[in-house]
């Protein structure tokens, strides 16, 4: 097989499913290569980690068409066993290995996130560890880019167990997904076993952090920084600037394009509202006034935000044309509160 000039030699096959072909090579001078075989729509993710490669993510060499469907992935070889035969011979991971472990696929994770990458398939058999402790993300063949105006993802792919919930439904899976898996990775290690059959329970700080790893909603998911942080990292996984911001700011933190959208309608409401106090509160009998009824219309307002939220996820309003509609929606809402609010006599007159 010739590759940049270079003819390699088929050693043997490594991994296949009769349709993608994954083969072992070996060049001229005694240098190894994986070639693996992918479906063609795949070719961007490993172009982007061909271009941005990273320690921690198996290095990618380069790319060759195969057909109009499949290309071929020239990577390099890593002598190594994988985080599940390590499982296997030890039965469990102590706490400290087990950090230093999770630290190292979260340096990776936090990479191809940042290219717009969502691996989908994190998994210890997909994580390679090598005698000197180095850990190698690999296996990106069902991995996907992540796109805003997309509804759901286009199929449904995973492994039972490691694959979050919503890789199952009908959304589209973001980089909350491959926390989930990262939980059970990490709870997997410590214990030997899968969540449902056990859950860590030792370090309180490790605990925590696995349970709010494998929430059912991926708003409530912890954030790559939180896990790298709990592992006793320095940090270094940290969203952009603007994202920070933002997590501080009530209705923001949890990143729900719902969450958000009733913040915004919420936020443009209370300015309303002062603005209007401001200008026609007269002496402490309307102040008095205009806080009761600014109170009484938050509050109002905050009770139909909570009882329509679940249900605005679940119809799918958060994306597209319905956040424009959730924007009406609660604009009016808030509107009507706030004029009976003011007819009932708690507003200033």
């Amino acid at each position: 097989m010739l590759f940049e000039g270079q003819f390699y030699t088929e050693i043997g096959e490594l991994k296949g499913n009769g349709q993608m072909r994954m083969l072992l090579l070996r060049g001229g001078q005694g240098q190894f290569l994986v070639y693996k075989e992918v479906e063609r729509g795949a070719a961007e993710i490993f172009r982007r980690l061909m271009q941005q490669p990273h320690p921690n993510i198996v290095k990618i060499c380069g790319l060759k068409a195969v057909d109009e469907e499949k290309c071929g992935i020239f990577m390099e070889y890593v002598p190594a066993d994988t985080l599940d035969d390590k499982i296997l011979r030890q039965g469990m991971i102590p706490l400290k290995e087990a950090k230093t472990i999770m630290l190292q696929i979260c340096q990776a994770v936090w990479h191809f996130h940042r290219l717009g990458i969502i691996h989908r398939d994190l998994k210890p058999l997909n994580l390679l560890v090598t005698a000197a402790g180095q850990v190698k993300v690999t296996d990106f063949g069902i991995a996907r880019l992540y796109r805003k105006d997309a509804i759901c993802d286009t199929r449904i792919l995973g492994t039972a167990g490691y694959a979050a919930p919503e890789q199952f439904g009908f959304s589209q899976t973001d980089e909350k997904a491959d926390i989930y898996a990262l939980g059970v990775i990490l709870n997997r290690m410590l214990t030997g076993q899968m969540p449902g059959e056990m859950l860590y329970a030792g370090d309180s700080r490790i605990e925590a952090i696995i349970k709010k790893c494998l929430r059912m909603s991926p708003a409530e998911r912890c954030s790559l920084e939180e896990l790298e942080l709990a592992l006793g990292g320095t940090g270094s996984c940290k969203p952009p600037v603007g994202k920070r911001i933002l997590r501080v700011i009530p209705g923001f933190r949890t990143g729900s394009p719902v969450h958000m959208t009733l913040a915004i309608v919420g936020y443009i409401y209370m300015t309303f509202i002062f603005l209007f106090g401001l200008l026609t509160v007269r002496d402490v009998i309307d102040i008095l006034r205009w806080v009761a009824g600014y109170l009484l219309s938050t509050l109002g307002l905050g009770w139909f935000v909570g009882s329509f939220g679940k249900a605005a996820h679940g119809l799918h309003l958060d994306k597209g044309g319905g956040k424009v509609f959730l924007f009406l929606v609660y604009g009016m809402v808030s509107m009507v509160i706030f004029y009976v609010a003011l007819m009932v006599g708690c507003m200033p007159r």
